[in-house]
């Protein structure tokens, strides 16, 4: 029996909700996936700078160092070249070579900060492949959804002629109808006369 209207309506309605749902599952897991994406990558962003910035600080800390050591070098070298005072000079380059000492170790943790961020836990392109591997994952229960719910509509959809049509079609070829309007008793005059009445298909339709 074919699909009524009241039926056909009420499975309608039935599909509608199952495309909202659909569409606020998808809703649902962007704003979530997301929400983690813009987490993850503001605190990529938001550890860099604070060790770029301890970084330049303490870069501006070794330039201002080496500049004051490279003043009482240039001064110390003055007063030797006057006096001829080799001791002074000595006490000034191994007060340097100290200070270099304690410029290098400096220098070495500016490195070791920097290389953390060179190569975090999570690179920002990391990130983004986290997210379109979650997105791709949420995307396989979305896809089941959008199925169940084109296998809705697909019931919905009685390609079927109606079961009366067919018994008619049944009742009238059954009981010789086709012979009664045929001219004569011909195959071509019976043929011809079937498609009149529609018991079989025009091959031109």
């Amino acid at each position: 029996m074919g699909r009524s209207v009241k039926a056909a309506r009420q499975s309608l309605k039935d599909a509608q909700t199952s495309g909202e749902a659909l569409g606020e599952m998808v809703k649902n897991d962007i704003k979530s996936l997301l929400k983690g994406f813009e987490d993850n990558l503001h605190a990529r962003i938001s550890a860099a700078e604070d060790c770029i910035i301890e970084a330049s600080r303490a870069k501006e800390a070794v330039t201002a160092g080496v500049t004051n050591m490279r003043k009482d070098l240039e001064k110390a070298q003055r007063r030797f070249s006057k006096t001829n005072d080799k001791s002074d000079l000595q006490d000034v380059l191994l007060e340097i070579a100290d200070d270099m000492k304690r410029l290098k170790v400096a220098n070495q943790k500016i490195i070791a900060s920097l290389t953390s961020v060179l190569n975090p836990p999570y690179s920002a392109v990391e990130v983004v492949e986290r997210f379109a591997q979650d997105l791709q994952r949420s995307s396989g229960s979305w896809e089941a959804q959008a199925r169940d719910l084109d296998s809705q509509l697909t019931d919905i959809c009685d390609i079927n002629p109606p079961a009366g049509l067919v018994e008619l079609k049944e009742y009238m070829s059954d009981n010789g109808h086709d012979i009664i309007i045929a001219k004569d008793r011909s195959d071509a005059e019976i043929n011809k006369a079937q498609k009149i009445l529609g018991l079989i298909e025009d091959e031109d339709e």
